[in-house]
């Protein structure tokens, strides 16, 4: 167990090094493909939540083996797609917010410019002016970076 696993499942991962999955995990949507032949092995994903109600899509890929062949684990992979599950559920609410959020100060940028391009400023309003656009693109950024 790696260590973001063991902070998905709140376990110290040296605690549970050697024992089986059905002694750590008490999750059967995890028990069941790690222990048994899952149709697509490899191939399919899975999606699975957690009692903290984080969704995971899961992933495995064929049984890792020994140099004989013997079967001696499994590797899952886990994406957390919380998030972006949330998201889908909301897909109109978050399309307004994000609008507005970029709207409005793309329209206080666009103002203060033509201001500035067309009408004599004193040199403190012209700095004052450059301020707010400066705040603005400073917020667009930040939205970006959320995205």
């Amino acid at each position: 167990m790696n260590h973001a696993a063991s902070v998905i499942f709140e376990c110290d991962p040296r605690q549970v090094q050697g024992r089986t999955i059905q002694e750590v995990i008490r999750h059967p949507e995890l028990q069941e493909p790690c222990t048994k032949p899952w149709p697509g092995r490899g191939r399919g994903k899975r999606r699975v939540s957690t009692r903290r109600k984080k969704e995971f899509l899961m992933g495995m890929p064929p049984f890792l083996r020994d140099g004989e062949g013997n079967r001696v684990g499994v590797l899952v992979v886990l994406n957390d797609i919380t998030r972006l599950r949330k998201l889908e559920k909301h897909p109109q609410g978050l399309r307004a917010n994000v609008s507005h959020e970029i709207r409005t100060p793309i329209t206080a940028i666009k103002g203060f410019v033509e201001t500035l391009r067309t009408a004599p400023c004193k040199p403190s309003g012209r700095e004052r002016f450059l301020g707010i656009i400066q705040n603005h693109v400073l917020r667009l950024e930040a939205l970006v970076r959320i995205f």
